[in-house]
């Protein structure tokens, strides 16, 4: 995922590559969105070269399940008894 933050203090349109086609987003005064990383643009690539967006690519977290060891069940056994004898 990437986030992109316009720096400045006005508006404007991005248009973006996208697997569906193009499309165009736009950014408020100080706002910033997360789009897919696989979205390409070549005007926010300029308006990041002129300070006027910001680019974050941020990873995204991989779940993985904490596997642990087996562990060996101990039974702890009462110590016999001395039995009576009659």
């Amino acid at each position: 995922m990437k986030i992109v933050k316009n720096t400045t203090l006005r508006g404007f349109n991005i248009p973006f590559r996208t697997p569906q086609g193009v499309k165009t987003l736009f950014f408020a005064p100080k706002q910033q969105r997360e789009i897919p990383s696989n979205w390409k643009s070549k005007v926010a690539e300029t308006f990041m070269s002129r300070r006027m967006v910001k680019i974050k690519t941020v990873v995204d977290p991989v779940y993985k399940p904490k596997v642990e060891a087996p562990t060996k069940k101990v039974r702890k056994t009462l110590p016999k008894l001395p039995q009576e004898s009659d």
